[in-house]
Parts: structure tokens; C-alpha cells; sequence
């Protein structure tokens, strides 16, 4: 046995080459990991980022809302405390210009104004006369003898509370009567919070309010103000604070109960909306604790309390100036309001950000590894298969020094067959017994781990010898325990053995070129792969199918360049299959055909016709396509639900079937399901937002932005703007009877009909409860009208079967309104339309009634006063 140090040494490279080779597979692997939690981070990231911005943009639109309804409050009351000052401002000039008012003519001039029917809101408005002790006794015994208005006059009238001070403001007048006779003869001067804004209002000659106080004609204690402006005598100057005091005749005065101001003029839905709070901060310019005038949810409080913290998100603070005093308007909204952030959105972006992060990763850690293993795979079999074709050697595996394997050199070697080796002792093929007790040696040796090399006589079938030299290296891993492999080398030919080694190079150049076009055709996989990546960022980001039909059609010619193809869609009714997108220039022509039409759609699968005249092919194909059968279709497929088509034309390159080509169309259509399912319960979503889950109509969030978007555009145009507002009669008697199951079937039936009698850009919405809008723009009052009464007779011809029992008597109430022939805004609007459904209500239910008539019924009235 001859073992040479030099022919040893080459094998330990291969180890250091193998080690190498193991240690980038694990970096490989490692990096793998980080770029997929790399991917996963990145888009939960953005889907946080999303999540928030949404969040933030609906808050600042519910805020901006909140915003501008408040402020319209606000200024509301505002008007109508302006208002109030203007009457007692004309009162005042009434005292300027005649000198002295009789109690007569005080009482006809308020009734002749028509305050209460007017401006709403106040308690009473009065007169109030400055006295010096000196004028007091002449003062009572005339108002006890006047006679003007009462024909007893006021025996009994004094003055109250009793006591002598340096001057009096007693209350003389007072309208209503019957609700200022208690007051008549009290000094409120007498009364400190009342004596502060008296003599603020003597000193500068404004309309000065007093702080909240309680009333002295209100028996149930609730905080009230007055609002006063002087009178001065009848030619007395009064530039200056001195002019003014020595000038002062009096006062007039309007009382209010905060309570019943606030409810005069702010309306009932924006109470149930918002959380009205009204402080009184002081005078102008000075610094006071402020106290609260008003809650709106505990609108008769027996006390003046300190202020509450605001604990709504949405809320809107506003100063206005009342009498010379500050008063700050607190507007909060309350829980179920329209001003709620609806988080349905935010939470879809959330999860469905969340579900497309898990999946991306997937996909980019399951491509790095299979593209890893698939590489590991390749080198591995060109290796082996490297070896076992070498013409140069003959290769050998021994186990227990039995062939278990050969290749073809070495078969040719022995002039025998591969299979004839398998099995042989190794002993039947050497020459001497030296050798084979060499080869016995060498075993036990090679099973220490160290490689060998000997010169062997190899014996042929013919009984002819070829002198050999053999290397031996033992292997192992699972399963090749024990085994040896054996590279044995003719000897006997060197010319014999250099046209082996041309012959061999030229296998190496075949074997190259091989592998360059495997790299090249990696390549081109790993730009598809790319593309697929882009592609389903792109179809996420689209927001509804014809966006992601185009880019469908753009992707599909990059990934296959000299195609044709279309993408299919099945209907809603799922009795049709539609085209939604081409690419190339396809020859199948088909608009729609029915799914049992294509083989792909019925078993499931993808599907390519087979070779031949007689197999399946589909019925939607051209005839050239079933001449040549050069189309493949694949299934559309989401949640276990079908889809649609995605339908290939192959080029006339492609003659041979290309695996690799339909993998790559199955994640095609794999990544086009996904996105037209997520599309499609996107829509659902959203529907299920604006949509009223028992009647299928718009619910009252819809409706609303409905009715803004389309009163500015009737603004902007000058068309006009109808809205109808139904109200189902006795319907609570019905739901008591029959059920709730009873009352819903009616209101199906109901929304059923609004549905197919309005017009397609008419909007039919359910307004809550029983109550229902249409909203029909570019309508005239007479076609408004018209389409009321065709609503009022199908409801009257309603037969609802219930159980048993047949329900006959349905009515309905109408109340209809037009923009700007009776409001000037959307809120106006509804107000019109619903104080003319009342106006129905009142008068028997089962009718019609137009807000003109409402209108008209205030203006006369207006007129005449």
C-alpha cells in the first residue's frame, strides 16, 4: 500500500470548501429571518401610522362640524338677546320723545309690539321709576288712584321691602299684568345685585344685565337676569356720568328665566345633541368668578354653581357680551349624537394592515428559502451528477467492501454493465490477494476519518488487467455509515487518457452553458417575483375594482411579454361571468358567458385544454382558440368563494408547455383573488356603514351628509330641493299588537317602496324609528307633491300578512318642504319639512301637508301685527 502525503491534502480543501458552504447557509438562513421581521415591522408600522391618521383626519372633521353648529347656537341666543335690547332701546326712545308714558299706553304699546309672539323668551318687561324719599308719598296715592288700565286702581299698592334709604327704584309698570302684579311696588334697589347693575346702567346710559339672580315673580327659585336701560328725563342733558345721575327718570327692564330662553331658542334636537353649559363671567374688563346660568341637563337648578370640567373630546367654547357682562357658552356633545367618532374605519385599515403584514412576510420568508434551498438543491445534483458522469474515472461505493453503486466509466473499465457491479465483492476485481488484503487495510484505516491512496490491478470480464490508481474517502451523514466512496483512474493510456480529458472539458463547456442559462433563467424568476411583490402593494392601495383592473392589466403584460389575457368577474347574481380587464390583444371577444362555460370555473382548478381534437375545452374560447388550444384559465378564488376568471392567450412561441410560466400565473391569479376579495368586503364594510341593517336603506349619518352636500349645491346652481318626511301612523299601536316582528314588516314593506318609486339620484333613508326622508333634488314643489301622494296611496293599499292575520289600515303622515322656497340650509330644511309632518299629525294623520301653508299662515300673521 503506497500512501501519498499530496494526494491526501486536496481532500482537507474540500472540507474547508464544504465548511464554508455550511456556514454561508446559515447566515443565509439568519438573514432570511431578519428581512421577512424586517417586512413585518415595516408595514405594521405604516398600518399604525394609517390607523392614527384616520383616526385623527375623523376627529378633525367631527370637531370642525361640532364646530360650526355651536357657534350657529351660540349666535342663536345671541340674535335674540339683541333683539330684546332693541325693544328696550325703542322703549327708551318712546320715554325720550314723549316725556311720560301712562300705564295705559305702556299696556298698548307692549301688546301692539306682540313681544311674546315675536321674541320669545322673556318673562315680562316692566318700568321701573327712580324716587327720593321726598317723591315717594305723592308717588303711591297717584298709582292707587290710577285708573287707566284697572278701574279699582291699587288700593293696596306699596312699597316693598320697607325701610327709608337715600333713594328708591321701585317697579311701576309691568306686562304681562297678570304676572307682575306680585312685583308691583318692589324696590329693587334695595336688592345689592340688583343696585350694582342700576347704577352702572344710571352711570354710563347702556343696557346694562344684572348677575344671575332669582326672580322675585318666580316661585321655583330657577336663576334668571335682567336687562335694563335707562330713561332720563325729557330735555335734561346727559353727556357726562353727573348729567346722566341728575337726569335718571328711570328704567326700563326685560326679565328672563335662563331656562326659558334657552328653550325658545335653541331647538330640541341640538339639546338631545349637545350639552348646552352658559357661565356668567362678570363685567367686561373685570375679572370675577365666573357661575354657572344654565345647564342644559339640569335645566332648573335651585342653586348657582361653580363650573364643571369638560369631559367630552368635542367640544366649543365661545364669549359673548350681554348688558356690559361676559357671558361663556360651554357646547359639549353628547354620547349616541351625530358628533361620535365612528372608529369602523380606523379599525378596518388596522386589521386589514395587520392581516397583509403577516402575509407579506410570509411570502418574502417563504420565496428567501425556497429560492435558498432550491439553489442548495441545484448545486448539490450538478455535483453529484458531475462526479458520477466523469469519463475521466471510474467511481465506486463500498459498503463492508461490497459495490453498492457504480458509474458508467467505471463499468466500462471492467467491461461489464453498472448493474453487473452491484453486489460484487471487491475481492472479483482485483488481480492478487496483496490487493485486496491492501483494500481490507485501507477500510479499517478510512474508518479512523483519514482518506487514502493505492495503485490496484483492475481484472475486466475478458480476464485482462489494467493497472489503476485508487483514492478512498469514507462518508457520513445519515444512512452512509460504513460507506467508502472510491475514485479509481486507468493508468494504462496516457493518449487514451488526454482525448478522455478533451472530451471532458468539452462536457465542463456543455455543463457551463447549462448553468448560465439556469442563472439566466433565475434571474427572470426573481424579476417576476419582484414584479408579483410591486403588483400586490399596488392592488392594496387601490381603492375600488377599476383601479384594480388597470393595474391587473399593466403587471399582466410585464410578467408575460407576447401574451394575451382578460380577467373576468362573476356578477353579483352569480348567473354571469363579465370582463373586466385585457391585456395584448386577445381573440377570445366574449363580454360575459355563463360559468358553466369554462372548465376552470366548474372543477375548481386551473385548466389547460389537452393535445388532441377530441379533449374538453371551454365554451367562452374563439374558434381560433379551440383550433389551436393555446389558452389556459384559472380560477378566481377567495374564502372558498368564486370569484372570477383569469384567462391566458399563449404566444406562438410558446409551443412547448412551460411549468414554470403557469406557476407563475397561478400566483398571479392567487394574488388578484386576494385583492378582489379584500375590494369586495371593503364595499361590504362600508355599506354596512351608511346602510340601515332592517330596511336596507340609507341609515341617518348618510342622510345628513347627504343633506349638506346637496343644499350647497342647490345654493350654488339655484335648482331647487324637495325633501319629504314620513311618519307611519299609530305605529306604536301597531308594534303593541302584532310585535316587533309585526312593526319591522312593515317598515320593510314601506323602505320597499320608497326604493322603487324614487328616481335614481333621488335618496331614500331611514330617519330613525318609525320616521323616513326622501330627498329629491331638482324638484319643484308640485312633482314633490305628486310623488307624495303616489307614496301615500301604495301605503294605503299596503296588505301586510302577519301570521294570520292580514294588516290593512297602514297610513301614513307627510310633511313636505322646499329649498329655498322655505329654508336657506340643510338643518332649516328639515326643521320646515318636519313642522309640516306635525302640522299633518295634528290634523287627523292618513295626509299631506306642504310647509307653504305653515309659512304662509306666519307671514299673514306677521303682516297683520
Amino acid at each position: 500500500m503506497k500512501c501519498e502525503q499530496a494526494k491526501v491534502q486536496p481532500l482537507h480543501r474540500e472540507n474547508l470548501m464544504a465548511l464554508r458552504g455550511y456556514w454561508q447557509t446559515v447566515v443565509s438562513a439568519h438573514g432570511a429571518s431578519s428581512l421577512a421581521v424586517a417586512v413585518l415591522l415595516g408595514c405594521g408600522i405604516a398600518t399604525g401610522v394609517a390607523h392614527w391618521t384616520a383616526e385623527r383626519i375623523l376627529e378633525r372633521d367631527v370637531k370642525r362640524r361640532f364646530t360650526i353648529d355651536a357657534r350657529d347656537t351660540v349666535s342663536s341666543v345671541e340674535s335674540r338677546i339683541r333683539a330684546h335690547a332693541e325693544v328696550l332701546l325703542n322703549l327708551q326712545g318712546l320715554y325720550a320723545s314723549v316725556g311720560q308714558v301712562s300705564r295705559d299706553q305702556f299696556h298698548r304699546y307692549v301688546e301692539h309690539l306682540g313681544l311674546d309672539r315675536r321674541y320669545p323668551g322673556f318673562e315680562a318687561i316692566e318700568v321701573v321709576r327712580y324716587l327720593t324719599p321726598t317723591e315717594l308719598p305723592s308717588f303711591v296715592e297717584r298709582t292707587r288712584s290710577d285708573r287707566s288700565l284697572n278701574p279699582n286702581g291699587y288700593p293696596d299698592f306699596h312699597i316693598h321691602p320697607a325701610g327709608q334709604r337715600p333713594a328708591y327704584y321701585v317697579i311701576d309698570y309691568v306686562e304681562p299684568t297678570l304676572v307682575g302684579e306680585k312685583v308691583l311696588g318692589l324696590d329693587v334697589g334695595a336688592l345689592p345685585l340688583e343696585l350694582e347693575a342700576l347704577e352702572r346702567g344710571r352711570d354710563t346710559g347702556r343696557v346694562v344685565a344684572t348677575k344671575p339672580i332669582k326672580l322675585a315673580q318666580d316661585s321655583n327659585g330657577q336663576p334668571g337676569f335682567v336687562l335694563r336701560a335707562p330713561i332720563y328725563k325729557n330735555g335734561y342733558p346727559i353727556e357726562n356720568e353727573s348729567q346722566r345721575r341728575a337726569a335718571l327718570a328711570g328704567f326700563v327692564a326685560a326679565v328672563y328665566r335662563m331656562n326659558d330662553l334657552m328653550t325658545g331658542v335653541v331647538g330640541a334636537r341640538t339639546m338631545r345633541e349637545m350639552h348646552i353649559r352658559v357661565y356668567d363671567v362678570g363685567y367686561v374688563n373685570e375679572h370675577s368668578t365666573q357661575v354657572i346660568l344654565y345647564d342644559s341637563l339640569a335645566p332648573n337648578p335651585n342653586v348657582v354653581r361653580a363650573p364643571d370640567e369638560i369631559t367630552s373630546r368635542v367640544s366649543h367654547s365661545q364669549d359673548i357680551v350681554v348688558g356690559d357682562r361676559s357671558w361663556r357658552f360651554v357646547l359639549a356633545a353628547r354620547s349616541d349624537s351625530p358628533y361620535e367618532i365612528n372608529h369602523a374605519l380606523p379599525n378596518l385599515i388596522l386589521v386589514s394592515g395587520g392581516v397583509f403584514s403577516l402575509l407579506l412576510a410570509a411570502l418574502v420568508l417563504s420565496y428567501v428559502r425556497t429560492r435558498r434551498l432550491a439553489g442548495s438543491l441545484g448545486a448539490l445534483g450538478a455535483e453529484q451528477k458531475a462526479i458520477l458522469e466523469n469519463p475521466l474515472s471510474g467511481i465506486l461505493y463500498t459498503r463492508q467492501g461490497t459495490i453498492v453503486r457504480s458509474n458508467q466509466r467505471m463499468a466500462e473499465m471492467c467491461n461489464r454493465a453498472s448493474e453487473e457491479l452491484v453486489g460484487l465483492e471487491l475481492g472479483a476485481l482485483f488481480v492478487d490477494a496483496s490487493s485486496l488484503q491492501d483494500v481490507q487495510n485501507i477500510e479499517s484505516s478510512l474508518g479512523r476519518g483519514r482518506p487514502v491512496a493505492l495503485d490496484v490491478r483492475l481484472r475486466r470480464q475478458d480476464g485482462s488487467t489494467i493497472a489503476c490508481a485508487a483514492y478512498g474517502k469514507m462518508l457520513a451523514g445519515d444512512g452512509l455509515a460504513g460507506c467508502i466512496v472510491w475514485v479509481i483512474m486507468d493508468m494504462t493510456d496516457p493518449e487514451q487518457v488526454e482525448t478522455e480529458r478533451r472530451d471532458h472539458e468539452a462536457a465542463l463547456r456543455e455543463a457551463n452553458d447549462r448553468l448560465t442559462a439556469s442563472l439566466q433563467e433565475v434571474g427572470r424568476r426573481k424579476q417576476q417575483i419582484e414584479l408579483l411583490t410591486e403588483l400586490s402593494g399596488m392592488l392594496q392601495a387601490c381603492i375600488d375594482t377599476g383601479e384594480a383592473f388597470k393595474t391587473i392589466s399593466y403587471y399582466a403584460e410585464l410578467l408575460f411579454p407576447g401574451e394575451s389575457g382578460a380577467l373576468y368577474l362573476i356578477s353579483a347574481d352569480r348567473d354571469s361571468v363579465v370582463r373586466g380587464a385585457a391585456w395584448g390583444q386577445p381573440t377570445a371577444h366574449s363580454e360575459a358567458f355563463v360559468p358553466d362555460d369554462c372548465w376552470a370555473l366548474r372543477r375548481g382548478h386551473p385548466f389547460r385544454p389537452p393535445e388532441g381534437k377530441f379533449g374538453p375545452i371551454c365554451g367562452h374560447v374563439d374558434e381560433e382558440s379551440k383550433a389551436t388550444r393555446r389558452y389556459m384559465c384559472l380560477p378566481l378564488v377567495a374564502q372558498h368563494q368564486p370569484l372570477g376568471l383569469l384567462y391566458r392567450e399563449l404566444s406562438q412561441a410558446e409551443a412547448l408547455i412551460d411549468p414554470a410560466q403557469d406557476d407563475l400565473a397561478v400566483m398571479l391569479a392567487e394574488q388578484v383573488s386576494l385583492a378582489i376579495g379584500n375590494l369586495r368586503l371593503r364595499e361590504q364594510l362600508k355599506g354596512q356603514a351608511i346602510r340601515d341593517p332592517l330596511t336596507g336603506l340609507y341609515n341617518r349619518r348618510m342622510i345628513e351628509e347627504a343633506l349638506t352636500r346637496e343644499s350647497a349645491h342647490s345654493r350654488s346652481s339655484g335648482k331647487p330641493l324637495a325633501l319629504i318626511m314620513i311618519d307611519v301612523d299609530h305605529f306604536k299601536r301597531i308594534n303593541d299588537k302584532y310585535g316587533h316582528d309585526g312593526g319591522d314588516m312593515v317598515l320593510r314593506m314601506i323602505s320597499s317602496i320608497l326604493k322603487r318609486i324614487a328616481r335614481a339620484n333621488d335618496i331614500a333613508a331611514r330617519f330613525g324609528g318609525e320616521e323616513f326622508l326622501l330627498l329629491m333634488p331638482n324638484t319643484t314643489l308640485e312633482t314633490g307633491e305628486q310623488r307624495a301622494l303616489e307614496l301615500l296611496e301604495e301605503i294605503r293599499a299596503m296588505r301586510v300578512a302577519i301570521g294570520s292575520t292580514m294588516l290593512t289600515d297602514v297610513t301614513a303622515s307627510f310633511g313636505i318642504a322646499l329649498m329655498p322656497l322655505h329654508a336657506d340650509g340643510p338643518e332649516e330644511l328639515v326643521s320646515a319639512a318636519d313642522t309640516a309632518l306635525y302640522a299633518a299629525k295634528n290634523g287627523g294623520r292618513n295626509r299631506i301637508v306642504s310647509a307653504t301653508i305653515r309659512l304662509q299662515g306666519v307671514n299673514a300673521l306677521a303682516e297683520s301685527a
